[in-house]
């Protein structure tokens, strides 16, 4: 079990482990009671909320995020009637965002579970590669969030404790303190006073971002305390095992997701009377990973020339362990930049092929050193670099993902 602790106890950080069994798995579980959890099907993603990446893709500037997002939900709240009898109140603004959510909308609510087993089936059940459960310690968050509001003289602020008893009034306290007036990157635990069947079924609860012109993660980041954040990676060998275990908890679509639909959607992520003799053990799944450091070329001739080196050893220290490809496999590539790569006189920053040279060649000795050809197995290659800064949510490093193909396709 390999984990990267803190470096700075006064500073957020997330703790990475990894399992490798179930076992350990239990033993999280306890280390963390009280905590909340969400799943995700691949381990090299932060937390993102659906209006995150909504106005990320459509290109919505950090300062009218929070505009945009009223926008939504006045648009929502006009037309929600045409669609159910029960509307709610109109300043119940934490029970129209999580009825919003409920139906797919974009909103600041990010969704947690107060069960780690629930957050590991949504983890594992597309999961193609290496998933994840990330546990946040609410305790803290809502503490340290009071903090904040309290420091910019926001009132009410005790309102976002886990020990508050919310009643029909408390959402009208929430709007001014989240949604109303200076925004505060903070992150706290929240449910409506009314709670939908979903969130009942799911033991759900949201986390909630005090500043929708920031990412997520900046939000939690900005919260101090240490290590209260944990990311529990999942390898893809345990989760047919996993499934199976959860299963018999009787955890599954069908539970999650009563219904017909739930049913029947579980029928695609296991059904107790497979037999392991009809799987094929020789199915390779994404092998995907985040390689943390400053990318190199393989030919450098300006600045650190030895920072080669020292990135070679991290792309095979990070990937020595990964499962081996044993065949023709498509790859996705994105490497992260630091400015200074891209100076007056090259502001293009360095070549793509370069790049990707120096990082294939050390693949070689690691995940692709088992198949015939090495890194001429890739018969499908998507390549992509991106200037970030040390100051946001981004890592110099490179991200990969290898998907094996069926042999006889190629």
């Amino acid at each position: 079990m390999g984990n990267r602790d803190c470096e700075v106890k006064q500073k957020m950080r997330v703790r990475r482990v990894e399992i490798s069994s179930w076992r350990e798995a239990f033993q999280y579980q306890r280390q963390t009671q009280g905590w909340v959890y969400r799943g995700q099907r691949d381990a090299t993603w932060d937390l993102h909320t659906a209006l995150d990446r909504h106005c990320d893709r459509l290109g919505v500037k950090h300062g009218c995020r929070r505009e945009f997002e009223s926008e939504l939900l006045r648009e929502f709240r006009r037309v929600y009637h045409n669609y159910s009898g029960s509307v709610p109140e109109t300043r119940s603004v934490l029970e129209w965002a999580s009825l919003m959510q409920h139906h797919g909308g974009p909103t600041r609510l990010l969704d947690f579970t107060y069960s780690i087993w629930i957050a590991a089936y949504f983890a594992m059940e597309h999961a193609e590669g290496e998933c994840a459960v990330w546990a946040v310690d609410p305790r803290w968050a809502s503490s340290e969030s009071i903090k904040k509001l309290e420091a910019a003289g926001k009132p009410n602020a005790y309102m976002i404790s886990s020990e508050t008893r919310f009643d029909e009034n408390s959402e009208r306290k929430i709007e001014t303190l989240l949604f109303k007036g200076q925004q505060i990157k903070l992150v706290c635990s929240l449910n409506p006073f009314r709670l939908n069947d979903r969130l009942r079924t799911q033991s759900g609860v949201f986390l909630v971002p005090g500043d929708v012109g920031a990412s997520f993660m900046q939000n939690l980041e900005a919260l101090p305390g240490g290590c209260k954040v944990l990311k529990i990676v999942i390898p893809h060998e345990l989760h047919f095992e996993g499934i199976k275990l959860l299963s018999r908890m009787n955890i599954s679509r069908t539970s999650l997701f009563p219904g017909l639909d739930g049913y029947t959607q579980s029928l695609g992520v296991y059904h107790p009377g497979t037999d392991a003799s009809w799987l094929d053990d020789r199915i390779n799944p994404t092998i995907s990973a985040f390689i943390e450091g400053v990318p190199y070329c393989r030919f450098k001739t300006r600045g650190n020339t030895e920072g080669r080196r020292a990135w070679t050893e991290n792309i095979k220290k990070t990937t020595m362990n990964l499962p081996k490809v044993k065949g023709p496999c498509s790859a996705d590539v994105e490497f992260y930049l630091p400015r200074d790569k891209y100076p007056n006189d090259y502001p293009d920053g360095p070549d793509l092929d370069n790049l990707l040279k120096l990082l294939l060649d050390a693949l070689s000795t690691t995940v692709l050193s088992e198949v015939r050809g090495k890194d001429g197995c890739i018969v499908r290659l998507n390549a992509a670099k991106k200037k970030v800064s040390r100051s946001g949510t981004d890592r110099f490093g490179a991200r990969i993902k290898l998907v094996e193909l069926p042999s006889q396709d190629y």
